[in-house]
């Protein structure tokens, strides 16, 4: 349950970011990490874009 949760925080915290503004992997790794988030390179993220494009 703690490691879905953990994912959880970190998707809804990318998505937050990607509402505001466009953001890219190397930033959004460092962003994470001050939040005490570790994540590699190829950690799967959700889609930011809109359905259809």
């Amino acid at each position: 349950m703690r490691e879905f949760q953990r994912g959880a925080a970190v998707r809804l915290h990318i998505l937050h970011h990607a509402a505001e503004e466009e953001i890219h992997g190397a930033w959004m790794t460092e962003e994470l990490a001050s939040h005490g988030y570790r994540i590699s390179p190829g950690t799967p993220v959700p889609d930011a874009a809109p359905a259809g494009g």
